[in-house]
């Protein structure tokens, strides 16, 4: 976990570990201070790679890779424009971290563009999910797709399912969660591979726990839940088959939480 914003709307450059029993902070040169970022790993290079979010006094279009010890700066001679709120997601079939939309300083973003360890390139999009910030995607690589959902528009928070086979975005037309921006998705390829959703924030804060299975969304009852909370950070750790999540943004005070919770067998 790297970063984010404290209860007083401060961004932080902190970097900390989870190992599944406890947080370990670490103390190497970090990308800094910055909020509304992305990160995700990418399993093929053993690199963690960061993209953009706030700074501390605009939006950034910085790219970082995090080796287990060290963070680099990468750089490329074409890169995505500024922008926080977008969604990341390492697309493993064809060996790239995917970025999609965002709000730039020009207002929401729908491009594309693709990250290959070397340069990024953007990504020429015949149809596409339109411009939207604070949205949800995550890679079902049992299908060997990417997975959007939901977000900020013009029109306000939208609650529209996305899938990318590696040429076309796909509207998929089906029921699902409520409208909604700031929630998060992780994939696990456990039972046939699920996409796992949950939270985020409408007219008010949720904390209900979605399932995509490839075709539809299927709401799970679950006896023990993180309590309403957007903004949060989720994913998928490999060698103990859980999702994890932690913090986020919730109604009241402090207005920003510390626990950490897991989801899975």
């Amino acid at each position: 976990m790297c970063g984010g914003q404290n209860a007083s709307f401060m961004n932080i450059n902190d970097l900390w570990e989870w190992d599944g029993m406890n947080w370990t902070p670490r103390t190497p040169t970090s990308p800094g201070a910055r909020a509304d970022h992305t990160m995700v790993f990418d399993s093929i290079r053993n690199r963690i790679v960061l993209f953009g979010g706030q700074g501390p006094t605009s939006d950034l279009n910085d790219t970082w890779e995090w080796d287990g010890t060290t963070w680099f700066p990468r750089t490329s001679v074409m890169t995505p424009p500024a922008r926080h709120g977008h969604a990341m997601a390492f697309d493993s079939a064809r060996g790239r971290t995917i970025i999609y939309g965002g709000m730039g300083a020009n207002g929401w973003l729908g491009d594309m563009w693709s990250w290959d360890g070397m340069s990024w390139a953007p990504v020429t999009l015949t149809s596409s999910p339109g411009p939207r910030d604070r949205h949800a995607m995550a890679f079902d690589s049992v299908r060997a797709q990417l997975v959007l959902f939901g977000g900020s528009s013009s029109t306000g928070s939208v609650n529209d399912t996305w899938t990318w086979d590696g040429m076309t975005w796909t509207n998929r037309m089906v029921p699902g969660p409520s409208a909604r921006d700031g929630h998060r998705m992780a994939f696990t390829p456990l039972g046939g591979g699920r996409v796992v959703l949950f939270g985020g924030v409408n007219t008010t804060f949720l904390n209900d726990t979605w399932e995509w299975n490839g075709t539809s969304w299927a709401v799970k009852t679950v006896p023990l839940s993180p309590s309403i909370r957007g903004f949060e950070g989720l994913a998928f750790d490999s060698l103990r088959n859980r999702i994890v999540l932690f913090g986020g943004a919730s109604a009241g005070m402090p207005g920003v939480l510390n626990d950490t919770w897991e989801y899975g067998p």
